[in-house]
């Protein structure tokens, strides 16, 4: 049996569920270990959540709740893993990680860290001179580390392209060419706020966007999607992506010859979206731009550039979930 512990955002939680997929189709058991206040408990639904908080960035009233959340956690994980006694415990990051990544010390048991973004968060910097093996999205993220790292790319859902013109009557796409607009796992309101004010510029498309959380009024020429549950779908009808630069995203970006704009959030913790941006546009296909230098015009130009095969050829890369669940297995 393993353990996945980790959570709060997307970045943290689709890279092990692509992990969980490999594993239990090789028929080692797993349980998902994260927070109750983290995005994991809306998505994943079954599997340890615990009353762990974050700490980074958050206020005094949060960080005074943060200890007894904590201890509770911790005991918790600790009595777990001494009872079920895992094979190894997998952790993403994130303050829903850090209760079991302790256990794992704690306890002796092999501790193995994924780290799916450029600049790697506090908890995985912490835990990687423990671990056996750190395993990272972007060779940046290696500078920051101590023991071994592995370079091996993002882990993503397993998908393949589903046929051009079922994907589209999927979504009902009638215009000659189809937007995708990814917010990442919370939407992003400035983002979809610059899309509203473009897409009558560019009227040859059909814009289908990712709103999360987010209420805001939108044009008749944008749908509106809560979630998208069948990426699948997104990658086989997509035209063109714009997008925030989330690992995960970027990481199933890296499989499929769709070109994209990345806008990379302005708040991430120590622009760490930038950063995956960047690396990902050596890989071609991808055009880079800071939120603050975009207007409707730009992105109208830029999404013309895309749609023209101006961004060139992207090299597409092998998903490394069988490599990395592969060196797991092996110790």
């Amino acid at each position: 049996m393993m353990v996945l512990t980790g959570g709060g955002t997307g970045g943290h939680i689709f890279p092990l569920l692509a992990l969980r997929e490999e594993f239990e189709k090789r028929g080692i058991r797993t349980v998902y270990a994260g927070s109750i206040f983290g995005l994991e408990k809306e998505i994943v639904k079954e599997g340890i959540f615990l009353p762990v908080r974050g700490w980074v960035r958050k206020s005094i009233h949060e960080r005074l709740l943060f200890l007894p959340g904590f201890l509770v956690s911790l005991f918790h994980a600790v009595l777990t893993a001494f009872d079920t006694r895992p094979e190894a415990i997998v952790s993403s990051g994130g303050f829903a990680s850090v209760p079991f990544s302790l256990a794992s010390l704690i306890l002796g048991i092999p501790l193995y860290l994924l780290e799916p973004n450029s600049v790697p968060g506090l908890a995985v910097r912490f835990f990687s001179p423990f671990a056996r093996k750190v395993f990272t999205g972007f060779e940046t993220a290696g500078r920051f580390l101590r023991g071994k790292v592995v370079c091996s790319g993002i882990p993503v859902r397993r998908m393949e392209k589903m046929d051009r013109k079922r994907a589209r009557e999927f979504f009902g796409i009638r215009k000659r060419y189809a937007v995708f607009v990814l917010g990442g796992s919370r939407g992003a309101k400035r983002l979809l706020e610059l899309v509203r004010d473009t897409c009558k510029k560019v009227s040859e498309c059909e814009f289908l966007a990712q709103v999360g959380d987010k209420s805001m009024p939108l044009p008749e020429g944008i749908k509106a999607y809560r979630f998208f549950e069948r990426m699948d779908a997104v990658y086989s009808a997509a035209d063109l992506i714009i997008s925030r630069a989330g690992a995960g995203t970027v990481g199933e970006l890296m499989l499929f010859d769709v070109p994209a704009i990345l806008v990379p959030y302005p708040y991430a913790y120590l622009d760490h979206q930038y950063l995956n941006a960047k690396e990902a546009e050596r890989y071609g296909g991808i055009r880079v731009v800071r939120e603050e230098e975009l207007t409707p015009e730009k992105l109208a130009d830029l999404i013309r550039e895309g749609l023209n095969g101006r961004f060139g050829k992207r090299r597409v890369r092998e998903n490394p979930v069988l490599r990395v669940v592969e060196e797991i297995c092996s110790g």
